[in-house]
């Protein structure tokens, strides 16, 4: 099997789900997924983007935050190279 294209790392109250994806279409549909979970929880949590592609890590880092913003969670973001 060919290396994630993207790796996700979203933890939460001693919980941690990581999400593997093949393109930033994907990273950015399944980590939206499970933010979702969090909406009008007020929990805080810690989301690490990594990517082979520095523009694309850049841009899901920031979709994600906007997304946190939306569903009015709170989120701490970093991005890591893959």
């Amino acid at each position: 099997m060919a290396a994630p294209f993207c790796t996700i790392v979203i933890a939460s109250g001693g919980y941690q789900v990581t999400l593997k994806a093949q393109s930033e279409r994907e990273a950015a549909t399944a980590a939206e997924s499970v933010l979702s979970r969090f909406q009008g929880s007020w929990n805080s949590f810690g989301l690490r983007v990594g990517c082979r592609d520095p523009a694309a890590r850049q841009r899901i880092a920031f979709y994600l935050g906007e997304v946190a913003a939306d569903f009015e969670i709170i989120a701490e973001v970093d991005c890591q190279p893959d």
